[in-house]
Formats: structure tokens, C-alpha cells, sequence
């Protein structure tokens, strides 16, 4: 049986804050993308806040005190309703088929009420949530356990990039206490060592743009790359678009696994992003918004990898980037070749990258763990909240009289 919205939870308009917004407030203020501010009282003790303006995404749990504001609806559900079980549902419905205006998106609150859900009762609905919410939680642990060691891995990467690997596999002593093992260079302090020049320096040829063939809708065994392939961990295999069967054809533009590739073209946030290239099964190109680089022999390209990535170093990118605006920035081969780049000797670029790939892989591995469980939790919230697998709920045995 499916119930109509309205007959699981009361749906409420939200108001704006003005009277209760104060930096001293413990109760959350929800607005469409979450949390954003704090309140000194709230509206509601509990209940699911979905936009009514604006990004018409994913619903907010609360079980806790929450003042919506006027943008949102909140959703408080009937006694009779578990509020994991209906969060979940909402989840599960895309909200934004219900959008009609031709403005700002927008959600009726009559459109709202009137989506159905398969409604178990409340026992099945409690099994549902249960099951829902302890992936969910192994998903918080598993996500937390990457933020830890993406964090140590920025600690350690500063520390790798400013001190460097001697040859007994230590770091060099901090420049406060030995001076004398460090030199003051354009791009900050480095090792006596360390060579500092243009990347250009480190290229056998000036950087080569791709080839952008239109896409087809039919695989035709050739990849094109997506801008999503390179990201700020390196080269993901995720974004891979079909190419028609010529494109493979095209001189230069054709990869072959180990190549160096940086974005060109991106918002500002994401441009210089790169990563080396996998192969991915098939034969791939690059598209126009990517260069490939060529490396020279002393430049191990994963440590290039890591070195543009840093925070540092992609700061100096984006700083020359060209024709700049609020939603598009741009590097040309000569922008790329000006950036400044330290250059150890390839023993202890090799150092340095061993000590990183321990916790690379330690990432990898979570976050290999996270999408399964992703993946799962899409795959249970379509059977479950369906109904195509039915919850069992144990019945009280019988007491006899």
C-alpha cells in the first residue's frame, strides 16, 4: 500500500530568521544546502527539512531541535511513522521532477504532499531504517578515516617537500635547527640540494593540447577523456565519454599508460588539476582542455604528480592562468612551462614518493571501501523502500492464557 505524503507527516513552510539568528544560539539554522548558521530557539523538535527554493537536492535529517528558514519545508513526520524510514524515502524520490517553475527552481507544497511512498507500517519501516541507517554509519566511519589520512598525507607532503629524504630514508633535520642545510629560492625555503627552476626545464617538448572529437552516443571501443579524470588525488578512471572509432586515429592525440596530463581549461578552482594517465582498457585520448606533458629522464612523474597537487604549488598554477573569470580560467603551454618547480635528484624523488604511496594506498583502499558502500546503500534503499524485498519482523510469540 502507498500513502500520500501529507498522510505520513505534516508539511510546514519555513521562516526566515531574522528574529532568532545570533552567534550565541545552540539550534541549528537549515537552509537548502544544510546547516548554516545558529539560532536561540526553533521551531520544530525533529524533522526533515527539503527545499522549497533554490537547489531542490537532498533532504536534511534532524532529530534534534531546527529552525528551517523560508526557503525549506519542513517535514515533521506522524506518530505512527518512523523519521529514518521517511528520510530515506525522500531521499530515494527525485525532488527536482517536481520543480515547474521557469525561474528559480521551485517546489508547490500541493506537488509535495502528493507523492506516494510504499508505506510497510511502522515495525517494517523501523527494520528498514535500521538496516539503512548501520550503512550509513559504516559509511560516516569509513569517510572519517579517509579525512584522517588525507590529512596526515598533507602534513606529510609539506614536510617531504620542504625538508626532502636523505639517504638513510630520514627527513632532513628542520631548517631551525640546521640552517645550513637549506637555501631561500622564489618558491620558499628548500633543500641545498634541490634545483629550482621552470617546469619547462623538465619537459623534452613544450606541452601538447588534445583532440576533442564530437561524442557519440554508441561505444565504438574508443575513450575520450572527461576534465572529471583528473582530480585532486591524480587520475581517476571515472569520467570516460565514447569517442567515435576515427578518433583513435588522430596523430598525438592517442595515450598510452604513464602519460603526464594537466587541465588547461576549468573553473578556477580545478584548473592545472593532473594526473598520470591509466590504461583503461581500451584506447583513450585527451581532449583539447588537457596538455600532455613529456617528461625528461630525471623527473619522476609521480613525484611531479604530487608536487603540482600540493595546495602550494596549485596556488602558483592558478596565479598563471589567463583570461580569467568568476567561472572559466585557462593555462597556455607557456603559463605551464613559466611555473617554478623544486627538482631533487631522482634517488630522492623516488624516496619521496615511496614514503607518500603507503598512505596513497591506504586512501585508495578506503576509499575503494566507500563506494562499495555507496553502491550498496543505493542498491538496499531501491529494494527496501520499494518493497521488491520484503523486511521480515519477528512476531511476538504467543503467551498462553
Amino acid at each position: 500500500m502507498s500513502d500520500r505524503l501529507d498522510s505520513l507527516a505534516k508539511i510546514h513552510y519555513g521562516k526566515a530568521p531574522s528574529d532568532v539568528i545570533s552567534i550565541d544560539g545552540e539550534v541549528p539554522i537549515v537552509g537548502t544546502g544544510g546547516s548554516y548558521g545558529r539560532a536561540t530557539r526553533a521551531m520544530f523538535d525533529k524533522g526533515i527539512v527539503v527545499a522549497r527554493k533554490g537547489s531542490l537536492g537532498t533532504p536534511h535529517l534532524f532529530k534534534s531541535p531546527f529552525w528551517p528558514v523560508d526557503t525549506t519545508y519542513a517535514v515533521v513526520p506522524k506518530s505512527n511513522i518512523d523519521i529514518d524510514w521517511l528520510y530515506y524515502s525522500l531521499l530515494s524520490f527525485d525532488l527536482t521532477k517536481l520543480n515547474e517553475a521557469t525561474g528559480v527552481p521551485s517546489i508547490n507544497r500541493n506537488w509535495l504532499a502528493k507523492i506516494t511512498f510504499p508505506n510497510p507500517g511502522l515495525a517494517r519501516q523501523q527494520k528498514v531504517a535500521t538496516i539503512l541507517t548501520s550503512i550509513d554509519t559504516a559509511i560516516e566511519k569509513t569517510e572519517a578515516l579517509i579525512a584522517k589520512y588525507q590529512q596526515i598525507k598533507a602534513g606529510l607532503m609539506h614536510d617531504l617537500f620542504t625538508r626532502g629524504v636523505l639517504p638513510n630514508g630520514q627527513l632532513r633535520p628542520p631548517r631551525e635547527q640546521e640552517p645550513e642545510l637549506y637555501q631561500e629560492t622564489a618558491i620558499g625555503w628548500a633543500p641545498q640540494e634541490w634545483r629550482i627552476e621552470p617546469l619547462g626545464g623538465c619537459l623534452k617538448a613544450p606541452p601538447k593540447n588534445g583532440y576533442s572529437p564530437r561524442e557519440v552516443d554508441s561505444w565504438q571501443g574508443v575513450y575520450v577523456l572527461g576534465l572529471g579524470c583528473l582530480t585532486p588525488d591524480g587520475f581517476e578512471a571515472k569520467q570516460l565519454k565514447n569517442a567515435p572509432r576515427d578518433a583513435a586515429k588522430v596523430s598525438g592525440a592517442l595515450l598510452e599508460g604513464g602519460d603526464f596530463l594537466i587541465s588547461r581549461a576549468n573553473t578556477p578552482e580545478l584548473v592545472g588539476l593532473c594526473g598520470i594517465f591509466k590504461n583503461v582498457g581500451s584506447p583513450a585520448i585527451y581532449p583539447d582542455l588537457m596538455m600532455r606533458l613529456k617528461l625528461v629522464d630525471f623527473i619522476v612523474a609521480d613525484f611531479l604528480e604530487a608536487q603540482l597537487l600540493m595546495p602550494a604549488t596549485r596556488k602558483r598554477l592558478t596565479a598563471l592562468a589567463v583570461g580569467t573569470s568568476s567561472s572559466m580560467a585557462k593555462l597556455n603551454a607557456k603559463s605551464v612551462q613559466q611555473l617554478i618547480i623544486a627538482v631533487p635528484d631522482v634517488i630522492e624523488q623516488k624516496a619521496i614518493v615511496g614514503k607518500l604511496r603507503k598512505l596513497t594506498d591506504c586512501i585508495s583502499i578506503y576509499k575503494s571501501a566507500s563506494d562499495k558502500l555507496h553502491a550498496q546503500k543505493q542498491g538496499l534503499m531501491h529494494d527496501l523502500l520499494t518493497g521488491k524485498v520484503p523486511v521480515k519482523v519477528e512476531e511476538p510469540e504467543a503467551v498462553d492464557g
